[in-house]
């Protein structure tokens, strides 16, 4: 005779959604492992109290995932159509460990871009309130984030579609064109009040990306 009593406390589910949020597998396939253990440890359970099981630990899966407001994720997972077209318990175990695996493989990439958007904000606003510093380039960058140049401005170009040298330039060209606007500031004076070592540096790099050479620009207004 089967047993009736069924062992998927609210406290394990929430222990198994919090493991699951950190996009932790292997913690949350232990939970998953000790929840059929406890399930099976007092005794036979029928097949449809096992399906039962099966579709409550998916229903957890899904409450977790729809916290990340990503519908089209949870969409294209099927968990509920796939789970359906099974019968063996066996099988609809291997497929929960699957989705289990795809849902933490895709929370755990979702944390880390959200991550790397935390630090590319972090060096953008470095670079906005340090954009005077005549130091201030890519390597001083690496340094004062704690990583490779090279790796920081392919993390920094793939977050903003600008490479961290276009980004600094960019930043120290407007901040000129707003002291341009004063009479009394020469190009000399400008050009090391944004950053730049000397006049000549600065005009070059102003007139590759206004067109134009400073001089030019200050007639204009």
């Amino acid at each position: 005779n089967p047993q009736r009593k069924y062992l998927y406390s609210i406290e394990m589910e929430q222990k198994l959604m919090n493991n699951i949020k950190l996009g932790d597998y292997s913690s949350s396939k232990e939970l998953l492992d000790e929840i059929f253990h406890q399930h099976y440890s007092t005794g036979y359970k029928s097949t449809e109290m096992s399906r039962c099981l099966i579709f409550d630990l998916v229903s957890t899966l899904i409450k977790t995932i729809d916290t990340l407001d990503d519908n089209d994720f949870l969409e294209d997972l099927k968990a509920v159509e796939r789970l359906a077209k099974l019968n063996n318990f066996q099988e609809m175990r291997q497929e929960l460990y699957d989705i289990l695996k795809e849902v933490c493989d895709y929370i755990s990439n979702e944390r880390k871009k959200q991550s790397q958007g935390e630090l590319e904000e972090k060096v953008k606003d470095f670079i906005l309130n340090n954009y005077n510093d005549k130091n201030l380039n890519v390597s001083m960058l690496g340094e004062k984030f704690n990583i490779t140049p090279t790796y920081l401005s392919k993390l920094f170009k793939n977050y903003t579609g600008k490479s961290l040298l276009d980004f600094i330039n960019i930043v120290r060209i407007e901040k000129a064109k707003e002291l341009l606007k004063e009479e009394e500031l020469t190009v000399a004076q400008i050009a090391e009040m944004v950053g730049y070592s000397n006049a000549n540096a600065f005009i070059r790099v102003f007139k590759k990306y206004e067109g134009i050479t400073p001089g030019k620009y200050k007639s204009m207004l």
